[in-house]
């Protein structure tokens, strides 16, 4: 997953505003990830996601909640990822030449 702060503009009843903007992509699943990896991946690029979003609001308004359930979505993103199954956990390794993940 990339993310990437921009500005957009949005052009409403109240004239046009210019506005921050999280731009995300989500690398694609290789068809070769057995189905339950590739739901861990995605919930996992999920959890990054929510994160992100916590911490430009917590950015835009300093209210500490935000800081707070970035926390909380960072440890859960942690957490799956420390549960991937030992056959991507492998997979994963050969990828980057390591002798294991």
């Amino acid at each position: 997953m990339n993310a990437q702060m921009s500005m957009i503009r949005i052009i409403g009843p109240e004239g046009e505003q210019d506005l921050p903007a999280m731009i995300v992509s989500f690398d694609e699943l290789p068809n070769a990830m057995a189905p339950a990896d590739q739901a861990m991946e995605l919930r996992i690029k999920a959890q990054g996601l929510l994160m992100h979003a916590d911490l430009v609001d917590y950015e835009l308004t300093k209210d500490p909640l935000f800081h707070e359930s970035a926390e909380r979505n960072r440890k859960t993103m942690y957490a799956l990822i420390n549960s991937r199954s030992p056959e991507r956990k492998a997979q994963m390794a050969a990828e980057r030449g390591l002798p294991h993940a």
